[in-house]
């Protein structure tokens, strides 16, 4: 069985459909995009990385305009902005993402299916095998050189400024709806208007979305089929 999951949520997606139930208790193996054992390095290996990436001559802040600064003191609190701006741009731009969906949307990592569902595959004894190796899971994170980065952060900042915030909002809120109607076809236009819209503001996105989108789901596929 493929089971596509949201990485967030809230309590209001539990219990889990019976039909997915069912599937998860006959399945003899669980896999994800991270593996068990990997998860068990997940902790010093993002250490690791987040050590590499302190900048010691470049402030994200030193680029962004005031209002872009707004925007994530809003969301994350200008002591944290002031913290993760030390650091590659990927960083900010990683805990921009969680800062709106936990602290504007209201969702949690904690009750994101694919977390649900892995820590109840390790309860029973089951093995997660993992789709990526971790290594493939953490150079995601840091996708690009720091001119990259930086021009995506600021793309991901400018589509929360003003009235843009409330429109991710309802696109984000639209996706979770389809995603609980099963309406896959609904996903696939909506996913690939926001894939288009970002490429058409930032062109350098496009490899970057290729192969996140496309290449590797088709490493994913190639490995369930084995």
């Amino acid at each position: 069985y493929v089971l596509g999951t949201i990485h967030v949520g809230t309590e209001d997606l539990y219990p889990l459909d019976s039909k997915v139930m069912e599937a998860f208790t006959n399945a003899d193996r669980l896999a994800a995009e991270i593996g068990s054992e990997d998860l068990k390095k997940l902790g010093p290996e993002c250490l690791k990385i987040l050590l590499k990436s302190h900048t010691k001559n470049k402030n994200c802040k030193d680029f962004l305009t005031q209002e872009q600064l707004e925007v994530l003191n809003k969301i994350l609190g200008e002591k944290a902005v002031n913290a993760y701006s030390r650091y590659e741009p990927w960083f900010m731009q990683m805990n921009l993402e969680n800062g709106i969906l936990l602290n504007i949307i209201g969702r949690k990592e904690e009750y994101g299916i694919d977390l649900y569902l892995e820590n109840l595959a390790i309860e029973s004894g089951r093995k997660v095998i993992g789709l990526d190796t971790l290594e493939t899971g953490l150079n995601l994170l840091r996708y690009g050189d720091y001119e990259f980065q930086k021009n995506y952060l600021i793309m991901q900042i400018d589509s929360l400024a003003g009235e843009n915030e409330e429109i991710w909002v309802e696109e984000f809120c639209k996706m979770e709806k389809m995603y609980m109607e099963d309406d896959t076809e609904g996903m696939a236009q909506l996913l690939d208007s926001s894939r288009k819209e970002e490429c058409s503001i930032f062109p350098q996105s496009a490899e970057y979305n290729e192969f996140v989108m496309e290449k590797r789901n088709e490493n994913w596929a190639a490995q369930i089929k084995t």
